[in-house]
């Protein structure tokens, strides 16, 4: 994969819904929106909002019909979604 001037690569983050037994489960949450500004830009985030609920509302569900969120491991692109979006001054 061809890295930028900044040596990043592009990646795609992931989640997985499984609907089960009247429930839905969320495997991986993504990055979500909490990064700041800079921290978008060091990393490459490229998204202004945390696509994840995009995702779920085009099956037709909010976050409050998740019922089990499994994590993998808790670096940012796998649990960044649990997080609130990033707000000026708030800490």
């Amino acid at each position: 994969m061809q890295h930028d001037e900044l040596n990043r690569i592009n990646l795609g983050c992931r989640a997985l819904l499984v609907q089960e037994d009247g429930r839905n489960i969320l495997i991986e949450t993504g990055i979500g929106a909490f990064f700041s500004p800079q921290m978008k830009e060091r990393f490459g985030v490229q998204e202004s909002h945390h696509v994840l609920l995009d995702s779920l509302a085009a099956q037709g569900l909010t976050h409050e019909d998740i019922d089990i969120v499994l994590l993998t491991h808790l670096h940012f692109d796998h649990a960044g979604g649990l997080l609130s979006a990033w707000q000026e001054g708030a800490f």
